[in-house]
């Protein structure tokens, strides 16, 4: 069995800094990034252990592994997906948005 749980650790490009003149502002984000999609992942493998219990009463690694989400198990996990990274970043947002604001008015 092939270990997907490795994740290169290392990033292709530098990403350009949301708070330059902030570097602990930097690390924060970098670590609540990372964590986000951790439970994003444990999130989708929680709901796929739940769905094949719910089906045969049992679940295997090997199921967990390979089950292929339907179309609608897809939409619903994209939908809470996005509701969770929107409380999970709505302070960035509320920024984001300030700047947008700003640069329009100027």
């Amino acid at each position: 069995m092939s270990d997907k749980s490795e994740i290169k650790r290392v990033a292709k490009a530098d990403r350009p800094p949301f708070y330059p003149d902030e570097p602990a502002a930097e690390k924060i984000l970098a670590m609540v990034t990372a964590l986000a999609s951790e439970v994003a992942v444990l999130r989708e493998r929680q709901d796929t252990f739940e769905r094949l219990a719910e089906e045969k009463g049992y679940v295997l690694a090997s199921e967990i592994e390979n089950f292929e989400a339907s179309a609608d198990v897809a939409a619903q996990r994209r939908q809470w997906r996005d509701a969770y990274l929107d409380r999970v970043f709505h302070v960035l947002l509320d920024d984001v948005d300030a700047l947008m604001d700003t640069g329009a008015s100027t």
